[in-house]
């Protein structure tokens, strides 16, 4: 049970009738695969807007969505994976994102604009929730405690 691959997007809204255009600006892998591919069909078509969400990819995995605000924080996990921890893990990514960016620079970001500065930091949040026996309401009630 592991997440695999997990991403942050920013949606752009298109002017006219075109669809909006969803920018990459970080992401990380425990693997190799094909899911920046499948991951673009799920960001264009199946995440709900400003709220969680868990979509089944087929019998051997999920994605998990968090939206907020035309962002998307996302992963990938193996099927049997839990959702509670999915979403436990992508909050955590929103809330060190959101404390280490500025709003400004979170918006101006160009796609994997922030691969750099933040990418081992997901992929280490990533190891984080795969070795990790802890219970993530715990660390939710830590995180509210925080808020």
């Amino acid at each position: 049970m592991s997440l695999i691959y997990a991403i942050i997007a920013r949606e752009q809204i298109s002017n006219g009738n075109s669809a909006p255009v969803h920018h990459i600006l970080v992401e990380a892998s425990e693997s190799t695969g094909n899911f920046p591919q499948i991951t673009l069909d799920v960001l264009q078509n199946n995440v709900p807007k400003n709220e969680a969400a868990l979509l089944r990819y087929d019998n051997k995995f999920r994605f998990h969505t968090l939206n907020e605000n035309n962002f998307t924080y996302l992963c990938l996990t193996e099927g049997s994976y839990s959702a509670y921890k999915a979403q436990a893990f992508l909050k955590d990514v929103r809330n060190e994102f959101c404390a280490m960016f500025s709003p400004e620079q979170r918006e101006n970001a160009i796609s994997y604009g922030f691969n750099s500065s933040f990418g081992d930091i997901l992929f280490d949040k990533m190891k984080e929730y795969n070795e990790s026996k802890h219970d993530p309401k715990i660390g939710a009630i830590i995180s509210n405690a925080k808020e």
